[in-house]
């Protein structure tokens, strides 16, 4: 793979991992083409290393990063403040709380439109 690296692709790519990550410039971009067209060996290396950058990327990698985040920021708000988890939390797990906020936001938006269908002379 030939990219232009900017933007994302080089941070999703981080660096010539299974490929090269080029300037926005035709030349440059042509000449690591062809590089990797003509040498067998090197397609064959940066192959393989594509594989291999790409199991970073995969839903188990990306879950155990997930997890590992998740688990130091409660160890972090635990060693900070005491409790495994903000107040909040035990309300937004709570599916009590979550029907009180519904029927509160469905009869605050029911005035608002009230009001806007008033003002409109509907």
């Amino acid at each position: 793979m030939v990219a232009i690296g900017a933007m994302g692709t080089l941070m999703v790519m981080g660096g010539d991992n299974g490929g090269y990550m080029v300037k926005n410039d035709p030349e440059e971009f042509t000449d690591r083409v062809l590089e990797l067209f003509n040498d067998k060996e090197l397609h064959k290396n940066k192959s393989a290393e594509a594989v291999r950058h790409a199991d970073s990327w995969s839903i188990l990698e990306m879950t155990r990063k997930l997890e590992e985040f998740y688990l130091n920021c409660t160890k972090n708000f635990q060693a900070e403040f005491g409790e495994p988890r903000a107040l909040i939390w035990k309300l937004l797990t709570n599916s009590r709380s979550w029907k009180t906020f519904t029927n509160v936001i469905r009869r605050r938006a029911g005035r608002r439109l009230q009001e806007m269908i008033s003002k409109l002379g509907f």
